[in-house]
């Protein structure tokens, strides 16, 4: 794992560390179990980081290019360059090169010798027109003799092309240094973070380039540049997985329709318009989001989807309904805790009437915290809120790559970044997360819709499908569905040991 630190905003010095959360990276290190972590960076800070079960690889910037044991070609682009840095980034991940990325101030043109470029070719990316950069580019152009400067759509183009792709990544260049003040946010281990639901972006070509996905920009307002469908159909290729890659600050995740009795529903914006192309209120290809409160969260997350089916899972099946208020809920409960029984899947289930696993009379949030933990797919039926599902977002354990099926309302309600249960649940290790943006129906039927495409394939699909269409199959755009959002990287395939044979039923 190739891990960079975040940058603050005091600059890269010794007490930089004191605006990093790690949190999140260390949680995916140790579910990983991966034993070399390399820090691009000064030596003392990495003295800093908790990572005392890893060997710690440190590489120096002044020695940057000793990572790679051969190329022949280098990208570049400058920090102001919002888009062709992003693009820049996820062509040199996608070939495996250096990338360099500059200041404006020439004089802070990191001084690369005449002999590490010897033979080798220079990609200038950019969005302005090359007179902008009239004094950078004479530098470059005496460090090599192949010096090639292209429009960040080209660069589009030219990935597009040679991966082949289907997949799209939606994300907003100006989450970057944005001026959004948002409140302090207190990580677990004490840190405050001040940097928060930004910089999402520049995670971006980290999928990008790991899964050929390719990047397209939202304008300053959080809408798209260029219509998705027709990027693709001017590149002659379809589309058929969409992730949205930005906090809501950035591109909106839901909108306001009426109200029921005092409270205000919402639509979940990404199933209902962003991935709509012909105007029928239902997504036209898999879609997911992928946010976080922080950007660790967002690498975290995206480090797991990179390599999820390398890590370990238990498979095993919780389904909780404590709320004896909701008797149509714990029946739901037991019926689809029968379908994955009968199947053979170990399954837990905890209702308010029968919890084998504690008195619900006298459950404890520790209790009811330790159920949440070592499952593959864990259902929740209940009243819930920004910060609850049952517990509160500060009880959720250690995940480990578990989905979370959270049926009840607000269960994915991100206004209160502090306290949002789903966000908190990313951040804890889930792999994924379907809730309610706002207050929602028990009768919604994207609930059973979706682990029917999951786990009843016979008549659903033919095969294991991703996570982001089964979601975009099982959505319906009535009023009671409608708050339904997905917050996982759409084109994860989720693990599946076997099907059932029976069917779920919405209760």
């Amino acid at each position: 794992m190739l891990m960079r630190l975040p940058n603050s905003q005091s600059g890269w010095n010794s007490d930089a560390l004191l605006t990093i959360d790690q949190d999140s990276a260390m949680l995916f290190l140790e579910d990983y179990g991966e034993d070399r972590v390399t820090i691009v960076e000064k030596g003392d800070m990495a003295e800093k980081l908790d990572i005392a079960s890893s060997e710690i690889r440190l590489i120096s910037r002044d020695n940057y290019f000793d990572f790679w044991s051969y190329f022949d070609t280098v990208v570049v682009a400058m920090e102001e360059d919002k888009k062709g840095s992003i693009i820049a980034s996820a062509y040199a991940s996608l070939k495996n090169i250096p990338l360099i990325i500059l200041s404006s101030d020439t004089e802070n043109i990191p001084q690369i010798s005449q002999d590490a470029m010897d033979d080798r070719k220079i990609v200038f990316v950019t969005e302005k027109n090359i007179d902008y950069y009239s004094d950078v580019l004479p530098i470059l152009d005496e460090l090599s003799d192949n010096l090639l400067i292209y429009h960040y759509r080209k660069i589009q183009d030219m990935f597009a092309a040679d991966t082949g792709t289907n997949k799209a990544i939606y994300t907003n260049p100006y989450d970057v240094d944005a001026e959004i003040k948002n409140a302090p946010y207190m990580t677990e281990t004490g840190v405050q973070m001040s940097d928060v639901l930004t910089k999402h972006s520049l995670i971006a070509p980290i999928l990008a380039g790991a899964k050929h996905e390719l990047i397209l920009f939202s304008n300053e307002y959080g809408s798209l540049d260029e219509d998705i469908s027709n990027f693709f159909s001017r590149s002659r290729r379809d589309i058929h997985f969409l992730t949205i890659m930005a906090s809501p600050q950035f591109i909106a995740y839901r909108e306001q329709d009426g109200y029921f009795a005092d409270y205000p529903v919402f639509r979940a914006l990404d199933p209902y318009s962003i991935s709509d192309f012909n105007n029928d209120n239902t997504p036209d290809v898999a879609v997911g989001r992928i946010m976080g409160i922080t950007s660790t969260d967002v690498s975290s997350y995206v480090a797991r989807a990179i390599h999820y089916d390398s890590m370990e899972r238990t498979g095993n099946i919780k389904i909780i309904s404590l709320d004896e208020t909701l008797p149509d809920f714990a029946e739901t409960a037991q019926d689809w805790a029968e379908v994955f029984e009968n199947a053979g899947y170990e399954t837990s289930l905890c209702t308010f009437s029968d919890c084998p696993f504690f008195v619900p009379e006298s459950r404890t949030a520790v209790e009811v915290s330790q159920f949440w933990q070592d499952s593959d797919l864990l259902v929740y039926f209940g009243h819930g809120g920004e910060d609850w599902a049952g517990i509160h977002h500060n009880e959720i354990p250690h995940l480990k790559n578990t989905f979370i099926d959270a049926i009840a309302c607000q269960s994915c309600s991100v206004e209160s970044y502090g306290i949002s249960f789903c966000l908190h649940a990313i951040r804890k290790g889930a792999i994924g997360y379907l809730g309610n943006v706002g207050i929602g129906w028990g009768y919604d039927p994207t609930w059973a819709g979706i682990l029917n495409n999951l786990y009843y394939p016979y008549v659903y699909s033919t095969d294991t499908i991703a996570m982001g269409r089964a979601f975009a199959n099982a959505y319906s755009p009535v009023r009671e569905s409608a708050m339904t959002t997905l917050i996982w990287d759409p084109t994860l395939l989720f693990h599946i040991p076997y099907p059932v044979n029976e069917e779920f039923e919405n209760g």
